[in-house]
C-alpha cells in the first residue's frame, strides 16, 4: 500500500466518523462496514511497527558532553543531572564559532569570579542561562578577572598567583582530554 495512504489512514483513525465518511463508502452492509473499520486498524497497527524512532530527541555529541561535565565537575551549585534541557544552548554557543576550549575557559572564569570575594559578581546562573547569557562576558578575550575585580586596589597576592596556577593546570586537564581525541 502507498505510504501516503497509510499516513492518510493513520491521521483519521483517531475519529470513527472520518473513517467512514472519507475511506468507507456509507451505502455498505453493516457487517462490510465492519470488517473495513478493522482493516484499516491493521493498517494502522502495521504502520506503527514502521514507524522510525522519534528523530526529534537530542543525543550530546562529545564536544556537548565535555562542556556540561566542566561545569557539573567544578561547581558545588547548580549542577545538573541531564544534559537534553542544555543541549539548544551549548549547541547554539558551538554553532557560534566559540570552540570547547574556549566554552570550558569561560565556565572556569565564571566559577572562579562568583566563588572568590575579589570579584563583585556573584549571580549563580544554570548552565542554560550561562551558555544563552553570560559565556561572552566570561570568554578570556573580555577579561572577566579584571572586569568583575572589586576596585578597593586590590594587587594580585599570592592567593591570586597560586589560583592562576591551578586554572593552568585545569587547562592542561582539558587539552590531555582534546588531544586525546586527535
Amino acid at each position: 500500500m502507498n505510504k501516503e495512504l497509510k499516513q492518510t489512514l493513520a491521521l483519521i483513525l483517531d475519529n470513527q466518523r472520518l473513517i467512514m465518511s472519507y475511506l468507507i463508502p456509507t451505502t455498505l452492509p453493516s457487517e462490510d462496514l465492519e470488517a473495513a473499520i478493522e482493516q484499516t486498524q491493521l493498517l494502522v497497527i502495521e504502520l506503527n511497527k514502521e514507524k522510525e524512532p522519534a528523530s526529534n530527541k537530542m543525543t550530546a555529541t562529545s564536544s556537548e558532553n565535555t562542556i556540561f561535565n566542566c561545569w557539573n565537575d567544578k561547581k558545588k551549585w547548580h549542577t545538573h543531572a541531564k544534559i537534553q534541557p542544555h543541549l539548544k544552548a551549548i549547541r547554539s554557543q558551538l554553532n557560534a564559532g566559540h570552540s570547547e576550549m574556549d566554552i570550558c575557559g569561560a565556565i572556569l572564569n565564571y566559577i572562579e569570579i562568583v566563588e572568590d570575594e575579589r570579584y563583585f559578581y556573584s549571580h549563580k546562573s544554570s548552565l542554560k542561562d550561562f551558555m544563552s547569557r553570560h559565556l561572552l562576558n566570561f570568554l578570556d578575550t573580555a577579561d572577566p578577572t579584571n572586569n568583575y575585580r572589586r576596585s578597593n586596589g586590590n594587587k594580585p597576592t599570592q592567593q591570586t598567583i597560586i589560583s592562576n596556577e591551578a586554572k593552568e593546570r585545569e587547562f592542561d586537564k582539558f587539552n590531555a582530554v582534546f588531544e586525546k581525541r586527535l
